[in-house]
Order: structure tokens, then C-alpha cells, then sequence
């Protein structure tokens, strides 16, 4: 591991990826003491007290070794910003500012390319293609072809060279095996492309008294949900309220079970175009039309409740999630002991094997009957946005995306994740008991079936398979294997791809083919 480690990220507020930094600066701490400086670079300071104090949680001697340092120029850019524009900084100083303040350590670069600063994506861009030397670690936590077509918006405005660059100073460090066959698939050659698990901490689990948290948390929250169940088993999704979470579609389950069950959400979006349905979320709660709470994680600490003492006393997790990166929830979940239900998601994958046994149950699908005038119209919003998106795909690959709308909404029932909001949200506030409650439990009985069994399940303790593949130093071992390949691939003149199979625009093109398919383009990203 070298001596100097520079990482990026546009911010470090308290989050996925931040988390994901932080424990991998305690992972690479612990097992190369000869690293001696790690400097993490952010573009804001807000939330860096937070940071500070994750740092020292790591200990005086490893906390000497890390340094913040805040450039606001790799911050987010806005939507509509134009080179030029105002408070757009120019390439030519940010590529300056880099090479000057950081240059020759190796550059780990977190989510480089995902639309939320075209401009750093720029100046990376071309030092890569210019400075053989400088040796760049690209991250990829989320692609901006998967269903982000604004970000690919704003990064057409700005990026010029190939979005993904081969030279041989450039590794790619993928977080699940979906992720790195698509990359390799689209062109990047396998050696420069490695699957790096997210770390998880092998922190002992305190002892918990279930019965009090309970009655706390009852106590504190119960009284602004009407529909919450005194006593019911409680089906924990600890998320924020986001569309691609799919929450309503975890409360409609919550509401076919055949016994009494409590949907317990933890966090509202916030952003602003997550705000909205965060609030429609919220008021199918307090309006009944979903058993159990919402919203209770910020505010655990005023019902004397912290939050893992909330997870370890719920009976079930559950996620009803339609796109996730890593899928620390499902780990977790079985690190927490508790049994997990989940919809299956392919970035499961190259994990199932740690966490799939008895307790842990993948469903695939929610399906339920609908009527002539919904099925047209979910036909007609599926046509408008695949003729909205098509200008970003390759052409002649919307023929297979029309063909997939057309056989996927012609039958008579529809899977709920497809729905509009609008509608997900009217089909949920007439699933009170009547035909079409039974029509429901008859469709989906299987998931509804497991789920009934899994809270009556108590899940046994595989902390040991889980570290054995996703421990810190499990992390570091891996890292350093990427650091190594370095020197098995000496750098090579710019713009040379020594042995790619493609160049970084046709990885783009073929990128943008693959999450070109019905499944990205739900009306619920919209």
C-alpha cells in the first residue's frame, strides 16, 4: 500500500458512500501501519464536526494520520449549470488545483463520473489522459446511465473525452458482481476492473432488552399512526423515503398479511425531488392506509431508544427496494440476527451466498390485478418515457425496450414496483378487505406465506460466514491487490488503452444499452 493516499468524494455528510470511506480508512489503518497520511478531500464543510468525530473514534495514533481537506470546487454543480456559467469553475483550474495540491499519490476517486460535478469529472478526464504518472483509483458506486438521464444531461453538457478512460493508470473498484460484469462486458479490460465488497465491521452486538424498547418506542410514536398494531410483530425497512425504495409497496404487504404486522420506516427524503413522495409516503401512514410508523429514526433518542437497539428488537427486515448499489441492508440485517425479507435485486448476486439460509427470503414480484383504464394508462406513460429517454441510447436498441412495454402491460394484472405513485397509492387505500384484498392475497400467497413464517423465526448468529467475506481486512486485502496491479501494468504514453477492448466511448454507448431496458426506466424514478 503506498505511503500517500489521497480520497475523493463531493462531500462527506453522513450517508452510504460516507460510511463507506470512513470504514475503509479504518480498514486500511488497521492493516498497513506503514500508510502514513490518508487525505480525504470533500467539497463542503457542513457536517464536519460529524466527521471529526467518527475520526477519532479510530484512536489517537491512526487519527494523526488523516487529514480534511475541503475544496469547493468539486462540490455539486446545479442542474442547469453551463460551462461558464456562474459559479461553474473552469476545468483548466480545477485540473490545475488537483495536480498542484495532491498530485503523485495514488487518487482514490469516489462515484467520479455520476453528473453531480461534470467539471472535476472533466479535469479527472484529462489528467488521466495526460499524466500517465498520476495513478487514479475510479470508484463506481452508482453509474449515471442507471436510470439518471438529467445527470447524463449535465454531463453532455460539459464532458468532452471518453467518460470512461483506459489507460493504464486508471482502475475501476466495483461494489457488487452486477457492476463488474457490466463493466468488463461493456469493455473495460478485466484486469483493471476488481470487485471491492464494502467493508462491515465485526463490532460485537450489545445485549438488548426487547420488551422496553418496545414499549418505548410505542410510547413515543404509536399515537400519530392510527393503524399501527399494539404488540404486532414489527417488519423493520430502515431507509430514507426514496422512490427507489419502493416503500408503498412494502406497505401493501405489510397490509395483505394474514396476521397482524407494523411497517416501521425510519427516515423522510429530503432532498427535493425526493421530497414529494417522501410526504405521500408519510400520509398513507398517518391516514391508516399502512400498519405501523413512520419516520421514527431521527427522533429514537428523545424515546430513550438508540438505533440498534431499534433493529435489535424488531422481528424482520424488510426491503422492498427496486435498485440498490451494495446492499449493506440485507448484511446487516443478518449481522443484526434478525430473519430478512427483501425483493431480489441482481447485485444480490455475488452475496446471497452469505446471507441466504432459512432465514432470508428473495421475492421477485408483487403482482395485482388491474382494470382497463389503468392498463392503458401505464401502457401510454411507459411509451412517453421511453420516447423521453431515447435520445440517450444507442441506436436501434428502444426496438426491445417498446417491445418489453407492450408484452409487459397487456395482461390483466401488472407488477406493483410498475405502477405510477398515483396509482400505487390508490390501489393501497382500496386494499382494505374486499375482493380485491382477496385478489391480492391469492396473487402474491407464496411471499405472504414466507413472510408470516419468517417472523415467527428467530435467525441464528452468522457473524463468521459474514466477516469471512466482508471483514476490514478483508477490504484492505483486496484494496491492496488493486494498489499491486499498478506495477504489473507500468503506465503507458496518453491516450494509449494497452490491451482494452474497447474505447471509453463505446464502454459509454454500451453502458447506456444495458440499463436501456425497461426495469430503469420505472414511472416511479420520475
Amino acid at each position: 500500500m503506498k505511503n500517500d493516499l489521497v480520497i475523493f468524494h463531493y462531500h462527506l455528510f453522513p450517508g452510504g458512500v460516507t460510511n463507506v470511506v470512513m470504514l475503509s480508512v479504518r480498514s486500511l489503518l488497521e492493516s498497513f501501519p506503514e500508510l502514513a497520511h490518508i487525505r480525504l478531500v470533500c467539497g463542503s464543510d457542513l457536517h464536519l464536526l460529524t466527521l471529526l468525530n467518527r475520526l477519532a473514534e479510530l484512536g489517537e495514533e491512526m487519527e494523526r494520520k488523516v487529514s480534511i481537506e475541503v475544496v469547493p470546487e468539486i462540490y455539486y454543480l446545479t442542474r442547469d449549470a453551463s460551462p461558464g456559467g456562474p459559479g461553474v469553475p473552469e476545468t483548466a483550474a480545477v485540473k490545475r488545483l488537483l495536480l498542484e495540491r495532491f498530485g503523485g499519490a495514488l487518487w482514490w476517486i469516489h462515484n467520479y463520473h455520476l453528473g453531480k460535478n461534470p467539471v472535476f469529472t472533466q479535469a479527472l478526464l484529462e489528467i488521466a489522459a495526460e499524466s500517465p504518472a498520476q495513478r487514479m483509483l475510479l470508484h463506481i458506486h452508482d453509474f449515471p446511465e442507471c436510470a439518471r438521464y438529467d445527470n447524463l444531461a449535465l454531463l453532455d453538457r460539459f464532458v468532452t473525452l471518453p467518460l470512461y478512460p483506459t489507460s493504464a493508470n486508471v482502475r475501476y473498484a466495483l461494489i457488487n458482481s452486477r457492476d463488474q460484469t457490466l463493466l468488463t462486458d461493456a469493455g473495460i479490460p478485466s484486469t483493471r476492473a476488481f470487485l471491492l465488497d464494502n467493508p462491515v465491521p465485526g463490532d460485537t452486538l450489545p445485549e438488548v432488552d426487547t420488551a422496553t424498547v418496545r414499549s418505548r418506542l410505542e410510547r413515543g410514536f404509536a399515537g400519530r399512526f392510527p393503524s399501527y398494531q399494539a404488540g404486532a410483530p414489527l417488519l423493520f425497512y430502515p431507509v430514507r423515503t426514496i422512490r427507489r425504495k419502493n416503500v408503498l409497496e412494502a406497505g401493501l404487504i405489510a397490509r395483505m398479511m394474514d396476521g397482524p404486522g407494523n411497517l416501521v420506516v425510519t427516515l423522510p427524503g429530503v432532498s427535493e425531488r425526493e421530497a414529494p413522495y417522501s410526504a405521500l409516503v408519510e400520509e398513507c401512514f398517518t391516514d391508516g392506509l399502512i400498519p405501523g410508523m413512520w419516520g421514527v429514526g431521527s427522533h429514537l433518542s428523545e424515546a430513550g431508544i438508540g438505533f440498534q437497539e431499534l433493529a435489535l428488537s424488531v422481528d424482520c427486515v424488510v426491503s422492498s427496494s427496486v435498485q440498490e448499489g451494495f446492499g449493506y441492508l440485507f448484511i446487516d440485517g443478518r449481522r443484526w440476527q434478525k430473519p430478512v425479507f427483501a425483493r431480489y435485486l441482481d447485485v444480490l448476486d455475488g452475496i446471497t451466498d452469505a446471507v441466504d439460509d432459512e432465514s432470508a427470503y428473495f421475492y421477485r414480484e408483487v403482482m395485482v390485478p388491474v382494470e382497463g383504464d389503468i392498463r392503458r394508462r401505464t401502457l401510454e406513460a411507459y411509451h412517453r418515457r421511453a420516447e423521453e429517454i431515447l435520445p440517450y441510447l444507442p441506436e436501434g436498441s428502444g426496438d426491445s425496450l417498446f417491445t418489453a412495454i407492450d408484452e409487459g402491460f397487456s395482461g390483466d394484472s401488472i407488477e406493483f414496483s410498475y405502477l405510477s405513485v398515483d396509482d400505487q397509492r390508490d390501489l393501497l387505500s382500496r386494499a382494505a378487505p374486499s375482493d380485491l384484498r382477496g385478489e391480492l392475497t391469492e396473487l402474491n400467497r407464496p411471499l405472504l406465506t414466507a413472510l408470516a413464517d419468517l417472523t415467527q423465526r428467530r435467525a441464528p448468529d452468522i457473524a463468521e460466514r459474514i466477516q469471512s467475506r466482508f471483514s476490514l481486512r478483508a477490504f484492505a486485502a483486496t484494496a491492496s491487490r488493486i494498489v499491486d496491479s499498478f506495477e504489473d501494468e507500468p503506465s503507458s504514453p496518453s491516450g494509449s488503452n494497452c490491451g482494452g477492448t474497447a474505447d471509453g466511448d463505446a464502454v459509454h454507448r454500451n453502458l447506456r444499452r444495458a440499463f436501456g431496458t425497461l426495469p430503469y426506466i420505472r414511472l416511479l424514478y420520475q
